[in-house]
């Protein structure tokens, strides 16, 4: 009886180092760093998240970009947020919630967000796969 219940434990302890080591991750891109890209971990491989840029919606509101790009010939599942920030680097009270993206085999796509309002003049741009 000692050992079926060590032997569950070490099975259920195995099994979660196991379930950890392939967990998903997120990369965070700060409009303006030095850093071109990231790459983020998904189910299915490896997704390259490219130059965060930005540009004006119509309403003269600061609209953030990023390219996610996949690489492999499987479709890959990733989620996005923009945390918009103010001059000071204060986040700003409302934030969009996390958006799907699907990226088909070997494509890119252009993720984007615009600021809630004019005092946001940059953001960081979360990606997890």
């Amino acid at each position: 009886m000692k050992f079926l219940k060590w032997s569950s434990v070490c099975l259920l302890s195995f099994l979660s180092v196991l379930l950890a080591g392939c967990a998903n991750q997120c990369i965070q891109m700060p409009y303006g760093s030095d850093e071109m890209s990231g790459k983020v971990k998904t189910t299915n491989g490896v997704l390259t998240i490219a130059s965060p840029g930005s540009d004006l919606s119509s309403g003269n509101l600061l609209r953030g970009k990023a390219v996610v790009v996949n690489n492999t010939d499987k479709a890959q599942s990733a989620k996005y947020q923009f945390t918009w920030l103010d001059a000071k680097g204060f986040p700003a009270q409302t934030t969009n919630p996390w958006q799907p993206v699907v990226i088909a085999p070997r494509s890119s796509q252009v993720i984007s967000d615009v600021a809630p309002d004019a005092s946001m003049n940059r953001y960081v741009v979360h990606v997890c796969g």
